[in-house]
């Protein structure tokens, strides 16, 4: 079983795309240098990131909501992508480059496949749907929103007050608004400056 992926306390990915708790790399990089922990084999370096999608049981590209099925990130990054979106950015750049930030990493070997993240979508799909994140939902009304001056989007400004809100928080930075109003979904994103007042507005 793969469990003990979701049982580490700060998940971090090395450049030989393996994941480890972060101080047991540490202490063997340490005591080995660049030798990989899984396989005993030499690798490039030392670098290691966290590795996000793991550490926020996040299985979807970044930005959107389609679920990997051939994760890479790099090792000054830490973002989980799909391989071919990868290789699409460099080929428009014409450069190695990290589509995310339109950084070019030191070296080519930082892109690493999520090794351990591959084996589950492809072997243990029903671990990872056990250990996705339920998303939690907060709904308020406009009134609330207001008082606490909250930055409410422009084109739900109109209306009433007494309407409710509903915020589903999709990841650590960004609550996703899902609003119903005259028979029309309404989708926005608030960034991480909203969310010690949404908690707020919650225990209230």
């Amino acid at each position: 079983s793969m469990e003990w992926l979701f049982e580490l306390v700060d998940p971090v990915i090395a450049a030989d795309g393996y994941t480890y708790e972060r101080d047991e790399l540490e202490d063997h990089f340490f005591k080995n240098g660049k030798v990989s922990k899984r396989t005993g084999q030499a690798i490039p370096c030392t670098d290691f990131i966290s590795n996000i999608a793991i550490r926020d049981r996040n299985w979807n590209c970044v930005g959107s909501g389609v679920p990997l099925t051939d994760p890479y990130c790099f090792i000054n990054h830490g973002e989980s992508m799909e391989k071919s979106f990868v290789n699409q950015a460099i080929d428009r750049a014409n450069k190695f480059v990290n589509p995310l930030t339109n950084e070019v990493p030191p070296k080519r070997f930082y892109l690493v496949p999520n090794r351990d993240l591959k084996t589950l979508i492809d072997t243990n799909k029903p671990l990872l749907l056990k250990y996705s994140p339920v998303p939690k939902t907060l709904t308020f009304t406009f009134g609330q929103l207001i008082e606490k001056k909250i930055l409410i989007p422009q084109n739900l400004r109109a209306i009433n007050n007494e309407n409710k809100i509903t915020f589903v928080l999709k990841s650590s930075k960004v609550y996703e608004v899902n609003l119903v109003y005259n028979a029309q979904t309404i989708n926005q994103s608030l960034s991480v400056e909203t969310l010690s007042v949404l908690a707020e507005l919650d225990d209230g």
